[in-house]
């Protein structure tokens, strides 16, 4: 299996974890402090 790593896909799978993983961490965060 060849990955083809060109800048458009690249930019893309960036920008969709990005999107996936801050709103998980900001929701971490406010369980992380509603329990202390």
């Amino acid at each position: 299996m060849v990955f083809n790593l060109n800048p458009d896909m690249v930019a893309y799978s960036v920008q969709t974890f990005h999107w996936l993983i801050v709103p998980y961490i900001f929701f971490v965060s406010l369980i992380v402090q509603a329990w202390e």
